[in-house]
């Protein structure tokens, strides 16, 4: 692995936290550089069945057999429009066009290898030196990444059932932002919620990892009252949807994005369904990201430059029979700026 310097290796022992949820917690070992920033920039990015090049047999239909489109040319070509867009990511956030965020927050990635392969296509210069990726489990296509030029210090993975079925994970990650622990911390959350699509009680699915991710930030909250936290990802369902953690800021709510959606410079959502947007990526965060001190949250918006979108302005989907488009999904983008 050439850019990438340390994937987390998880020793993993489980403690269990009440019945749905179990616990698993690790803490690297790795030497730490410390990073110290006036403003971070964060990506969330639903990468759309982002699948590797080797067939392993857990692939949706039209990504293995002997008819598939799929290939290593269109997975090299994947990887170089990942990079596109996290760079029109960055254009957006008001950085430089070939910049990459601090913290790149992905889901529906399928493999480590669909991260080490990303990072070797950075340049030396500008690349991740640290990143958590958990495979998938029970037999599941996808799952979540982070990446981040910050050290990681922490990593937990707190799982929930269905059932007897394990669901995708809800994914902790402790951040070094600063050159020591306590103020200078970040705790991430990467969440993939169970989709929409589907004939089971998918609702209930989703209360239950609501219920979860509320209890985890309840905690964060009570234990550590001067640590930033932020969860995000694709949650599935709209704000007016949740029930629990819409008693935390959350990023569709920040005054100068309204402002700027009303005008039509921005779209209504990240994702766009039955001719209607939707904001089913999220961004929620602690109160002290917003309180004057240290880092606050000083900028939000949906990356909406072309080609990322097609010629009405919809998130361009990736088709693998025409091997063309990005993702169903728009990237979404924070500033968090020291006060």
């Amino acid at each position: 692995m050439k850019n990438l310097r340390k994937i987390l290796t998880l020793s993993i022992f489980i403690c269990f936290c009440f019945i749905l949820c179990a616990c698993t917690g690790c803490t690297n070992v790795f030497r730490l550089q410390s990073i110290s920033k006036d403003e971070i920039s964060i990506v969330s990015y639903n990468a759309q069945t982002f699948f590797d090049a080797v067939e392993d047999g857990r692939e949706f239909k039209e990504f293995k057999g002997s008819k598939t489109k799929w290939s290593k040319e269109k997975y090299t070509e994947r990887l170089f429009r990942l990079k596109e867009a996290v760079n029109l990511s960055c254009l957006a956030l008001g950085l430089g066009e070939k910049a990459i965020p601090d913290i790149l927050v992905l889901q529906e990635i399928e493999s480590r290898a669909v991260i080490d392969d990303f990072c070797k296509i950075l340049p030396m210069n500008n690349s991740y030196k640290y990143a958590v990726f958990i495979p998938p489990q029970n037999g599941g296509a996808f799952s979540t990444a982070l990446l981040s030029k910050f050290p990681i210090t922490e990593t937990k993975i707190f799982n929930v059932y269905s059932g007897k079925r394990s669901l995708r994970p809800l994914i902790e990650t402790r951040i070094q932002i600063g050159n020591s622990t306590g103020d200078n911390e970040l705790v991430l959350l990467n969440v993939h919620w169970k989709s929409k699509v589907g004939n089971s009680d998918t609702d209930s699915i989703r209360r239950q990892q609501e219920e979860q991710a509320y209890k985890r930030l309840k905690e964060l909250k009570a234990s550590e009252p001067q640590t930033p936290f932020i969860i995000c990802g694709d949650f599935n369902q709209t704000l007016e949807e949740f029930s629990l953690l819409s008693e935390f800021d959350n990023c569709w709510n920040i005054e100068a994005y309204q402002a700027a959606a009303q005008e039509g410079s921005q779209p209504a959502g990240s994702y766009f369904y039955k001719e209607s947007w939707e904001g089913i990526d999220h961004f929620f965060y602690s109160d002290n990201l917003s309180d004057g001190k240290n880092f606050d949250l000083s900028f939000f918006c949906v990356i909406n430059l072309k080609p990322l979108t097609d010629t009405s302005g919809k998130p361009d989907k990736y088709s693998v029979y025409s091997g063309k488009g990005y993702s169903d999904h728009l990237p979404i983008g924070i500033i968090l700026k020291r006060q």
